[in-house]
């Protein structure tokens, strides 16, 4: 297990496209620097294995011939033969591997190159672009200058010279303990071993070479290992009044399951050497590190030596590919053990591409990336849910994710803003290149939301939406007798041949214009009523020089937060005026989100709702959000929702099933705390509920769409987008301080 530094010069190549518009790759180039800025170590995991010619599955005549490969007796068919066997069994032990937690992959040149360079000189200043190493490039790979001492190993490199020392556990043999290290997940935290002395030296690493003994010998070797234990009990009983230490007769009946289990075929034994590897720049610092890490450890009942005088043979056993072993450190357990340890593990968390969003602040720290619009590809689920209290920058979260993913991918993105302080939104957009339309009731243009607008060539939809719409602006007692003038005057609308004739205010000076002294007085009090602020975007006069709300590409955002909607509780009867044409236009808002979602094709599509509780009181937002969630893989629409009420979105029918990621903040009580580790997967004990109420502002428990978990932490980027996303209440001193130290505040710190 070695340590690199995520690169942001990779992040861009990996991202870069050359249809991208310019304000993406600004914004591309941004997130590369920033993840440059935060020096990420990198954790790299080599799994390498010796298959030896000599084995029961080839052919014995085959087996001969290729023993004599090394005198070069061999003739090129039978070594062709002999390399197409152990090709098979390679590929099949690498596909394994693959299928398996470890997720593994064959290791290309470069990471190999890079494994070795790292080895020898600790600074990979060069490596091979080639598929196949030669031998003048392995010569280059392994120059170095290595001064073996009695307890460290000086290593020069081009930054000068570093000091590592060998550190090896104390225990071999048998422990009486179960054959096995205490400690539990022994070696998942490196990197909090880090050192402030020396931030410029990576976090501890590991090296861990063993042999997997054929059954016959594991089952030898813990034969005589129970003999001996047998031998020790009897002679124990004799000089302790027939009364054996409880050590001894633990360590017999420990080997006697272990051995029942190899025989069965239950366990496989390993022969393995762990060795960390601790760096720093002077002594000092490495014996403060070499100590910090004998400690930590010992914490965990193991313990830890560096052994002088051997640590020349312990770093050359470290070196890739070198096959010396110091044998007399060597552990012999299950391999279940090793497994167990977690070297292979972590936190790693997000998509393997994607826009980088946040910082891994858990055992495998790195940028955290994410590509929402990726998961209907796979027909993944498709929804995306924030949870948290109040103030712990969910809402900012979920935009930073929304914007990042519609300027790098081509889509339509929605964001109804229900309390109305994400208006900074649409402007972190724009800064980068984004096409943005805006809406309010307050300030948006006649007829800007008129369903006729945007389905101009569907004429029928849009007049079944304006009568819904119109319907709702008057009182209950009057809505089942207008229904059928209300119908017939949309008819005869949508059947006119000018688009631009059709609209929901033509619907109304239609009943103005009727013969019927009825359908007259219906006309003059929906006139009255679509000049109020709060219809006149979708039943006033339409004003066609006004840009069309899309039904392509862009970013949609609505500030609904002016509206006077009545209380979900309150009968519809008793809605006052303001309250109907309020619940009207949100109505027709969620419309406009629903056709979109269900009607457009051919383009990804994202809806962003935040502040979830305010939109799940009515009817049509509950419908809206169980209809997006049940079939929005189908419909290419991925869903976005953040809430502080976790337990209210676990009981909406079918939601928790259509769940793709959970992002869960801070939480204030324990109830709070235990319906997030639901949501998360997680039993709800006490170390869970107290680590999700410690969580600061933009910190936050990701559960990705493959399961894993990991704590990270949301990067506002700049200071100027953490100020333009900023969703604290402002006040207006008369006092303003006025100092120009010059200063910048870390975008990734909590606002002050």
């Amino acid at each position: 297990m070695q340590w690199g530094r995520w690169s942001g010069q990779d992040y861009l190549d990996q991202e870069w496209r050359p249809d991208l518009p310019d304000g993406a790759q600004q914004l591309l180039a941004l997130q590369a620097d920033r993840i440059d800025a935060n020096d990420f170590p990198r954790r790299q995991v080599l799994i390498g294995v010796r298959m030896d010619v000599a084995d029961t599955s080839l052919p014995a005549q085959l087996t001969a011939r290729a023993k004599k490969a090394t005198t070069g007796a061999l003739s090129s068919g039978d070594a062709a033969q002999a390399l197409a066997v152990s090709v098979k069994r390679v590929s099949g032990w690498l596909q394994r591997m693959g299928e398996s937690s470890f997720r593994a992959r064959p290791a290309t040149t470069q990471e190999l190159a890079w494994a070795l360079r790292h080895d020898l000189r600790r600074v990979v200043d060069w490596l091979p672009d080639t598929p196949i190493a030669s031998g003048g490039q392995l010569a280059r790979l392994k120059s170095a200058q290595v001064l073996p001492g009695a307890r460290h190993t000086e290593i020069g490199t081009d930054l000068g010279t570093r000091y590592l020392r060998l550190v090896i556990p104390t225990e071999t043999g048998f422990p009486a303990t179960g054959l096995e290290l205490p400690g539990g997940e022994w070696l998942k935290h490196l990197d909090v071993l880090r050192s402030d002395d020396d931030p410029t030296a990576p976090p501890v690493e590991v090296s861990i070479r063993g042999r997997r003994p054929p059954k016959a010998e594991a089952v030898k070797t813990l034969s005589e290992a129970l003999a001996l234990a047998k031998e020790q009990e009897r002679t124990a009983r004799e000089g302790l009044a027939e009364e054996a230490p409880e050590q001894v007769a633990l360590a017999r009946s420990t080997l006697s399951a272990r051995l029942l289990e190899v025989q069965s075929g239950l366990l496989d034994m390993v022969w393995d050497t762990p060795t960390w590897v601790v760096e720093a720049e002077d002594l000092d610092v490495l014996d403060r590190r070499t100590q910090a890490l004998i400690d930590r450890y010992a914490g965990r009942g193991i313990k830890l030596w560096a052994p002088p005088h051997l640590q020349d043979l312990l770093w050359k056993e470290t070196v890739l590919g070198d096959r010396r072993r110091v044998l007399e450190f060597a552990q012999f357990r299950p391999l279940s053990t090793l497994v167990g340890s977690w070297f292979h593990g972590g936190s790693q968390v997000g998509s393997a591409t994607g826009s980088y969003v946040a910082a891994n602040t858990g055992s495998t720290p790195g940028p955290v990336r994410t590509r929402i619009t990726n998961a209907q590809l796979t027909r993944d689920a498709v929804t995306t849910v924030l949870v948290g209290s109040t103030g712990m920058a969910k809402s900012t979260s979920m935009c930073l994710m929304l914007v990042a993913e519609q300027l790098a991918v081509p889509s339509w993105a929605a964001l109804p803003d229900m309390k109305g302080d994400l208006g900074g939104v649409p402007d972190y957009c724009e800064m980068y290149g984004g096409t943005v339309w805006r809406l309010s009731a307050e300030e948006q243009a006649s007829g800007a939301l008129d369903a006729f607008r945007y389905l101009q060539d569907d004429p029928q939809t849009a007049a079944s939406y304006a009568v819904d719409d119109l319907t709702l602006m008057l009182p209950v007692q009057r809505r089942q007798l207008v229904e059928a003038p209300l119908r017939a005057a949309a008819d005869s609308v949508a059947a006119l041949s000018d688009p631009d004739q059709r609209s929901t205010h033509a619907i109304i000076e239609a009943l103005h214009n009727s013969t019927d002294p009825h359908e007259q007085q219906l006309g003059r009090d929906l006139t009255s009523l679509a000049r109020d602020p709060l219809a006149r975007a979708v039943a006033g006069p339409p004003d066609l020089s006004a840009t069309p709300i899309p039904t392509g590409p862009g970013f949609v955002y609505f500030k609904l937060n002016a509206l006077r909607l009545p209380d979900p509780h309150t009968p519809e009867e008793l809605w006052k005026p303001g309250g109907r044409l309020s619940a009207m236009f949100v109505q027709a808002v969620f419309t406009y989100l629903a056709h979109m979602s269900s009607q457009v094709r051919g383009i990804p599509k994202l809806l962003a709702l935040p502040e979830l509780h305010l939109i799940t009181g009515f009817s049509y937002g509950t419908s809206l959000l169980e209809r997006i969630a049940r079939m929005g893989s189908a419909n290419d629409t991925d869903l976005l929702l953040d809430t502080q009420a976790t337990g209210d979105l676990l009981r909406i029918p079918g939601l928790v099933d259509q769940i793709n990621s959970v992002f869960a903040f801070g939480a204030r009580t324990d109830t709070e705390a235990a319906d997030q580790a639901r949501l998360l997967g997680l039993e709800p004990d006490r170390a869970v509920l107290d680590r999700q109420r410690g969580l600061r502002k933009g910190q936050c428990l990701y559960r990705d769409s493959q399961g894993q978990i990991a704590a990270i932490r949301f990067d506002r980027l700049t200071q100027q987008i953490a100020e333009v996303l900023d969703t604290t209440t402002k006040r207006h001193p008369t006092t303003v301080d006025t100092s120009t130290d010059g200063t910048t505040a870390d975008p990734m710190e909590e606002a002050s």
